[in-house]
């Protein structure tokens, strides 16, 4: 009767030792909320990320949005780019990201757009509409991360709040 117990109880201590080292090397859960990251990450999923005191173009990171709340989105300029944002062009260091694969499928906003934009050879697809919710476009040199959400319509980002310190951010790393 006791085997089960001892069997029980290292099982458990185990399961803590693992559980503490996962997250004294900064690795960190996180569930998404909001579909701001349609269609790559979608409400209510969980993904993994690492704490980390820098990030690159492309990468998708977890941050405390200015309005408090926690945010994932995607990089896509850095400290010192120079960046404009437009009519859904996104120019950075004068050069325009590549935009390509266009395909249509209709939802709650009327026709929406899908295609693949690459950023520092990361390849990743964005949502977006006919319709680009009035902005001032960001033009000038970053301090900080610039970030959009992948549902371009549908994203508190960058454009509303501008660019996000860079003190540890969460890199996700899986999800």
């Amino acid at each position: 009767m006791r085997a089960p117990l001892k069997t029980g109880v290292v099982v458990t201590a185990s399961f803590s030792t693992l559980l503490l080292l996962f997250f004294a090397f900064g690795f960190r859960l996180y569930r998404v909320s909001y579909d701001s990251m349609s269609p790559n990450f979608n409400d209510g999923d969980i993904i993994l990320c690492l704490l980390s005191n820098s990030a690159s173009r492309g990468d998708v990171i977890v941050f405390r949005a200015p309005y408090g709340e926690r945010s994932v989105k995607r990089i896509v300029a850095v400290e010192g780019d120079r960046a404009f944002l437009g009519a859904g062009h996104l120019v950075v260091n004068e050069t325009p990201l590549a935009k390509s694969h266009y395909t249509k499928a209709y939802g709650k906003h009327g026709a929406d757009f899908f295609y693949t934009e690459v950023v520092d050879g990361q390849a990743y697809t964005v949502q977006d509409t006919y319709f680009h919710r009035s902005f001032l476009p960001f033009a000038g040199k970053i301090d900080g991360y610039y970030v959009l959400g992948d549902n371009r319509h549908e994203s508190l980002d960058s454009r509303s709040y501008g660019p996000v310190r860079p003190n540890r951010v969460c890199r996700i790393v899986a999800y």
